[in-house]
């Protein structure tokens, strides 16, 4: 272990070996949470019905009805938290990913709904949609057959 200063406020920091700079705690909060979206307007009634829904039903920090420790919870108050992003929104759906970046100021672009060829959107891990996909599976049968049949030439 060794203790390196904060790049940005210059508090010593504990950090393992190898490592070169470093920023604390507070300053990736702060940076984290930029000022509130608009003058007067709180930022937990930015925060979407269903992100709430969320961290209610998912984050193993809330437990009923409370946030665990001696904190109130940052995403129910309209700012982000580390916690919530790197072990419950990966799980969530695509929409309601967006609906937690938007509402925070994070969003770097609107989800895309892949499409098939033919213009059938795509289900998750799908490359072709299922009426291309038998029409594949047909015309690789067919191809299989004219192969088998045709006469081997030397």
């Amino acid at each position: 272990m060794a203790i390196l200063n904060c790049k940005e406020c210059g508090r010593p920091v504990e950090v393992a070996a190898g490592v070169e700079s470093v920023v604390c705690w507070a300053c990736t909060e702060r940076s984290m949470n930029p000022p509130s979206p608009a003058a007067g307007v709180s930022r937990a009634a930015v925060v979407p019905a269903t992100v709430r829904a969320l961290v209610k039903d998912e984050c193993c920090n809330f437990i009923n009805g409370k946030h665990q420790g001696d904190r109130q919870c940052s995403v129910l108050q309209g700012m982000r938290c580390p916690f919530f992003e790197r072990a419950v929104l990966p799980a969530a759906n695509p929409q309601t990913r967006y609906e937690y970046e938007m509402a925070l100021g994070t969003s770097r672009k609107a989800p895309t709904v892949r499409s098939c060829a033919c213009g059938e959107p795509l289900g998750a891990r799908q490359r072709v949609c299922a009426k291309c996909r038998k029409a594949r599976r047909l015309a690789a049968g067919r191809e299989a057959q004219r192969n088998r049949r045709s006469p081997v030439s030397s």
